[in-house]
């Protein structure tokens, strides 16, 4: 067992840096005030969903670290072993927020396909609706580590994860 208690602050320090992978992707739909439910808005979702996962398996699975943690000096190691991260673990640590953003992502999808804003404004109204979604994930996440005693978060328990301190994880 690792002790995981004082990496809650790292962690969303770590976060917050992290969130610099996709700040170009928002920041254009926002600047340039595009619809996710065009061709263009919703290529810059899919190219922001696809390179926040991406970043994030890929990152925990090469050595447990994103820039963000690094940064904080914290890692993700295996909750049982102490070890690095497998890419099973990794991907199942982002599956909940993959599958809402897929979800999503196929839904407007659809809704650019047929026009939604235009022919049927009520889907679409509907559909904004359901862009909670992953902040309801984010804020579940974060209650967890927050309630739990050992801070470890719905991903961790997920991935059979921990974020530890650097100096406690056997680098």
């Amino acid at each position: 067992m690792h002790d995981s208690a004082d990496t809650l602050w790292p962690r969303f320090a770590a976060a917050t840096l992290d969130a610099i992978v996709i700040l170009p992707f928002w920041a254009a739909q926002v600047v340039l005030g595009i619809s996710p439910l065009s061709w263009p808005g919703w290529g810059l979702g899919f190219a922001m969903a696809f390179t926040a996962s991406t970043y994030f398996v890929l990152m925990h699975a090469r050595g447990g670290q994103t820039l963000g943690k690094r940064a904080m000096d914290v890692r993700v190691v295996d909750h049982a072993t102490g070890g690095g991260l497998t890419v099973r673990q990794s991907l199942l640590r982002e599956f909940p927020i993959i599958a809402i953003n897929g979800v999503l992502l196929g839904l407007e999808l659809i809704l650019v396909l047929i026009d939604a804003e235009q022919t049927a404004p009520g889907i679409a109204d509907r559909y904004w609706s359901l862009q909670w979604l992953p902040n309801l994930w984010f804020i579940a996440d974060a209650v967890t580590a927050l309630c739990h005693r050992s801070r470890r978060s719905l991903h961790d328990f997920i991935g059979d994860t921990v974020v530890v301190h650097c100096g406690r994880s056997g680098r």
